[in-house]
């Protein structure tokens, strides 16, 4: 069954700020969580640092934004970084097999987002499946992934 959400204007307007104020964090997140080797059966939930540099950007966001945009406007970026973090953790955990064998910076450039803020795993799968500077059989087992899920591989590791 598929959750229809449809967002509020300003709900999109907020991820639209949040994702390009909090670019550098998905990189540096995204980075984090693909040298963690994270497995399928992980539930996400942040260490000490992770926490740590959270409340620190949202702070330092939060003084840069309000002399900029209504409180209640920066409250709203301010807090979806949480929820992005916790995005790109799903995101790289259901695809660490792949993730492990593209440059970060082909897929952090690429990664294509929701306007809910949640990342459009196919726009994002395309997007890599069309960059040449990714080796061709890895583009091979990210467009059979793309048609025909997860459930084709078993352990793509072993390719």
């Amino acid at each position: 069954m598929a959750l229809n959400f449809l967002p509020s204007l300003q709900h999109i307007a907020a991820v639209k700020v949040a994702l390009t104020v909090y670019n550098d964090d998905i990189i540096h997140f995204f980075c984090e969580f693909v040298k963690k080797d994270v497995n399928y059966s992980d539930s996400f939930c942040t260490n000490w640092s992770q926490e740590k540099r959270i409340r620190q950007r949202r702070k330092e966001i939060s003084q840069k934004l309000s002399t900029l945009l209504p409180k209640l406007f920066v409250d709203r970026i301010v807090n979806i970084l949480q929820p992005i973090v916790a995005e790109i953790f799903y995101c790289v955990r259901d695809h660490s097999n792949i993730a492990n064998h593209i440059q970060k910076s082909h897929i952090t450039n690429t990664l294509r987002w929701k306007s809910e803020g949640t990342i459009d795993r196919t726009e994002t799968s395309k997007q890599l499946i069309r960059n040449e500077s990714i080796d061709k059989r890895v583009r091979f087992v990210l467009g059979i992934y793309l048609l025909f899920g997860a459930g084709c591989f078993g352990n793509y590791g072993k390719v």
